[in-house]
């Protein structure tokens, strides 16, 4: 009875303790599935981030904080704005990101439209000078007032900023227009937050509001990087979610078919049963209780076979026997082995295919997390172009505008231009106002579309780093400025050709490239400062050394170009003011005093240029040079004042004394002279040390400085290309590439070998069933009533061997004739699969060759589309006969429009680039689903070692299996060479 109660007690235990609780099934299934997946990383050419969970991020929105081992329902109830942006890695760590992040307090503004040179109102007037059929000498004849206080410039000769690139439209005056309040009110809110994102835009919006109005600002908002949203990617996107679940599971469903090949209890019938039985026969009562118990493990051997061991015990209790109370106990042994001959890899399929589907969902994982990045990135750089379109149209309103509210007093007042070319002009104000709200619009669509891609709620406002958009645009700026150098200097060569060219036009052309050459070195240094702190970027110190010198020779030429240019047009000045000095002609002496005060300024413009360069910096005399001039500019002031004072006089309806006035001309006409020759005097003396005073002598030193000027604008020049590095590879490489390292196209390869081992299956399906089988029983003595007093003299052994002939396999035949069709079917996949990626490579490089193509073209159509609209702008504020408002318009919107395409095509080839790497598997994300270099010029690393990548191209078969040899062959085929035959 003892024994029993002993018995009875174990078996209770063993029960109970297989009584796990869920936390511990759970923890033991991830256990094993992590150790599967590490197992099997290093069998794939990328290997799993150290960070794969597939529990969501503890900062996802489909975080449950409930038990995970017993979640609650959540409350249903609708919510908004429930979810904020949580802490991201990405916010505090230094990636190897090549994009430019500086902030944005740090980094000089960039405008909308800052990809133009930077030309004085000079060199506007000069520009169209040399553009139009008006004669140099005619230069000298306009009004004094538009010229007068010229010579009021600084001595240190800087380059001024870039202009605005479509807001050319300026008053009369040569005062930038005022946008009045109203243009900002009539726009949308959303879109009004949208622009006050730029810095240019701000400006505008200070200017107008002046300073009683607040700016607003989105400086302390979160401004979110591409690596940021690919970090929000991988915590709240349910695409990402669903692909990790994927791996996950079927690296669970591996360790189900693994757990067979273990020695492992049977998953039923391992417990215990109590059966209480009242009978009565004759009127004798009989109560009994029945206690059957078991216990077997399992497994499946490496040779296919099935081996189980049971352990059966019953316990018979009798109360009321006819011996009064009895116990009768009875255990059994059961050892069974079962091995088929003809059929073993079929027994392991399961385990194969589960083995092999790991590998594939761990590549297709891998691929999957590259995709989202490619559809991210994109989306990203779409937004990125939609505010370079909000930018540009922007500016484009407002040059509008102020082209506008200029013909619109211009008709009120002196009624200078027709009614029509008003309307024409509010026509376009109109026009560029719906183009700016439509894209506005258009980026709160996208912006919503990237949310519900990362996960993120629709209704979570969120706003984008625009420092990479800063760094595009410096790029575009370059390429433009570049553009610009090439066409000044080719008209120079032009201009230098023409042997009628006087040597001043000479110097005012080649005074025009030294100004866009200045505003290409200000973007470099530009770039230079922006690019500090990231080594990948940065510029060499040699480089920067180069620029730093460029631009001091630069500053010399530029300051003798513009004294050489000046001093000419004194010379011309000069002549005509002798010949009205020539008593032959008289002149009246007013139109003396005039031509004096015109030749006096030009003059101060010499000595101010003079006085600013570095001839003259430790010149004994230059403090005395400056007393001279600063006498001279107050006598200039009061000629100008008097003739200024004059001029309203006379064009007054009031009484005055005109004999009084004009009796005081011949004065200032005798003072004006008197300025004229001291003025001389000091300019001689100023630039004594580096202009000569013969005029052929002159002429010779222009020609030597427009040399050297060509020669400068040449080294420049060869500083590198427009906008990228183009990518230089060989298309058949870049395809073989694709073909060794695409993932999925190993997974493409691994479904062939799995349709040619399921021949192998099927023709072993059509053979007869052969199977052998080993039993041996062993049983507890019948009278010791001992559970485990086991005996030999109570056993039994069987052997037997079953034979199923195949007289009927028809079923099997269709099978095995399906199989061939899929193994045909699969070749002609594998062959198709790799047709579509040459195809897509192909498609990538004739892209990026057409990306750069057309980037070009729009970088030349934008130079010449800002020619042309200062040749329009000018011609129509000085009223040229067939200049009218719709060229200036024509060409504004030809500008505006080749900006917007120039920034388009440099989008497009950043995303045609990561679709290449993307096609040839070319790049690697990190663990936050990031890959730093997508914005960079570099091209792939070409990949020609098609064994070192695929050293077994129809991957492994499962280790500790004895497979058949015909199955092994699979991993017996080695890889061939890539070749280009």
């Amino acid at each position: 009875m003892r024994k029993v109660q002993l018995l009875l007690l174990a078996i209770s235990s063993v029960l109970f303790a297989s009584a796990c609780t869920r936390t511990r099934y759970r923890t033991a299934a991830d256990r094993d599935s992590y150790q599967i997946l590490r197992e099997k990383s290093p069998m794939v050419s990328t290997p799993l981030p150290d960070g794969y969970v597939v529990r969501p991020d503890v900062r996802s929105r489909f975080y449950d904080p409930t038990n995970p081992d017993c979640p609650q329902l959540p409350t249903p109830r609708p919510v908004l704005n429930a979810y904020t942006l949580p802490p991201l890695a990405t916010d505090q760590q230094i990636t190897e990101s090549e994009i430019i992040q500086v902030p944005l307090e740090e980094v000089p503004p960039t405008p909308a439209d800052a990809v133009l040179p930077a030309p004085t109102s000079a060199a506007f007037e000069q520009h169209d000078r040399l553009r139009s059929d008006v004669s140099p000498a005619s230069y000298s004849d306009r009004p004094v007032v538009t010229i007068a206080r010229d010579y009021q410039t600084s001595e240190k000769s800087e380059a001024p900023p870039a202009p605005k690139s479509t807001n050319n439209a300026n008053n009369s005056t040569g005062k930038k227009v005022t946008i009045p309040t109203q243009a900002w009110e009539v726009l949308p809110e959303s879109c009004l937050n949208r622009m006050l994102e730029f810095d240019s835009l701000k400006e505008e919006y200070a200017q107008s509001y002046g300073e009683g109005k607040t700016i607003p600002t989105t400086a302390n908002e979160r401004h979110l990087t591409l690596a940021n949203l690919m970090e929000l990617a991988s915590i709240n996107s349910r695409e990402y979610q669903t692909s990790k679940e994927l791996l996950f599971r079927t690296a669970l469903a591996l360790t189900r078919q693994r757990y067979q090949f273990e020695l492992n209890p049977t998953p039923f019938g391992n417990g215990s049963a109590a059966i209480y039985q009242h009978s009565r026969a004759g009127g004798i009562t009989n109560d009994r209780l029945t206690v059957p118990s078991g216990v077997g493990v399992q497994q499946t051997m490496a040779s296919a076979g099935q081996f189980l061991a049971r352990f059966a015990n019953t316990v018979v209790l009798t109360f009321n026997g006819p011996s009064g109370f009895a116990a009768d106990v009875g255990s059994d042994m059961v050892y069974d082995f079962q091995q088929t001959l003809f059929q073993r890899d079929i027994r392991f399929e399961l385990l194969t295919q589960t083995e092999r589907d790991v590998v594939y969902a761990m590549r297709d994982y891998l691929r999957f997390r590259k995709q989202l990045f490619r559809d991210i990135a994109k989306q990203y750089y779409n937004l990125l172009l939609n505010y370079r379109r909000i930018e540009i149209n922007a500016q484009d309103y407002f040059t509008n505008l102020r082209g506008f509210i200029q013909s619109q007093t211009e008709y009120r007042t002196a009624e200078k231009i027709p009614r029509i070319q008003v309307d024409q002009f509010e026509q376009n104000v109109l026009r560029a106002r719906r183009d700016l709200v439509l894209n506005c619009f258009a980026l709160e669509a996208a912006l919503d579309q990237l949310k519900f891609r990362l996960g993120l709620p629709v209704e979570l406002t969120i706003f984008i780093d625009l420092a990479e958009l800063e760094s595009i645009s410096l790029k575009d700026e370059l390429s433009v400025a570049r553009q610009m150098i090439n066409r000044a200097r080719n008209e120079l060569m032009v201009t230098k050709s023409i042997n009628s060219m006087d040597a001043t036009s000479l110097a005012n052309v080649a005074e025009v490239l030294a100004d866009r050459m200045s505003n290409i070195l200000r973007i470099q240094k530009r770039i230079e400062d922006e690019a500090k702190g990231s080594s990948a970027v940065s510029m060499e110190g040699p480089a920067r050394e180069a620029i730093d010198q460029a631009a001091r020779e630069l500053s010399e030429l530029q300051q003798l170009l513009q004294i050489m240019g000046i001093r000419m047009q004194v010379d011309l000045l000069t002549m005509e003011l002798l010949a009205q000095l020539n008593p032959e002609n008289p002149v009246p002496p007013l139109r003396i005093l005039i031509r004096a005060i015109d030749v006096s300024a030009s003059e101060l413009q010499v000595i101010n240029l003079a006085l600013g360069s570095r001839q003259l910096e430790k010149n004994p005399q230059l403090d005395e040079y400056r007393k001279r001039r600063d006498i001279a500019v107050s006598e200039l002031d009061e000629l100008i004042t008097f003739f200024e004072e004059l001029s309203a006089k006379s064009s007054s309806k009031g009484d005055f004394d005109t004999n009084e006035v004009f009796d005081l001309i011949p004065d200032k006409m005798r003072e004006s002279l008197d300025l004229v020759d001291r003025l001389g005097k000091l300019a001689e003396d100023t630039t004594r040390d580096f202009l000569p005073d013969d005029s052929k002598k002159l002429e010779s030193l222009i020609q030597q400085t427009v040399d050297q000027t060509i020669q400068l604008s040449d080294r420049l020049l060869e500083k590198g290309p427009d906008g990228w590095e183009e990518i230089q590879i060989d298309s058949n490489e870049a395809v073989l590439t694709g073909l060794v390292q695409r993932l999925d196209l190993m997974n493409q390869r691994g479904d062939l070998a799995d349709a040619w081992r399921q021949i192998k299956l099927a023709g072993d399906d059509l053979r007869s069933v052969v199977d052998l089988r080993a039993t041996h029983t062993l049983r507890t003595k019948s009278s010791a009533n001992d559970p485990f007093d086991f005996t030999l003299d109570d056993s039994e052994t069987r052997l037997s061997m079953a034979l199923d002939t195949p007289l009927n396999r028809r079923l099997q035949r269709n099978i095995f004739r399906l199989a061939l069709i899929n193994y045909n079917v699969g070749i002609r996949n594998l062959m198709a699969a790799e047709d579509n990626i040459k195809l897509d490579v192909r498609e990538d490089l004739r892209q990026l060759a057409l990306d750069r193509n057309q980037y070009t073209i729009s970088v030349a159509s934008a130079a010449l589309a800002y020619e042309r609209v200062i040749s329009t702008r000018l011609r129509l504020q000085l009223a040229v006969q067939n200049v009218a408002a719709r060229d200036f318009l024509e060409a504004q919107q030809a500008y505006t429009n080749n900006l917007l395409s120039t920034a388009q095509w440099h989008v497009e080839y950043i995303q045609d680039r990561l679709e290449l790497f993307f096609d040839i598997e070319a790049f690697n994300v990190d663990e936050y689903g990031h890959w730093a270099g997508v914005s960079e010029d570099y091209g792939p690393n070409l990949n020609l070692d098609f064994p070192g990548t695929n050293p077994r191209p129809y991957d492994s078969l499962p280790p500790r299996v004895w497979y058949s040899p015909a199955i092994r062959q699979m991993e017996q085929i080695r890889p061939g060479e890539a070749t280009i035959r």
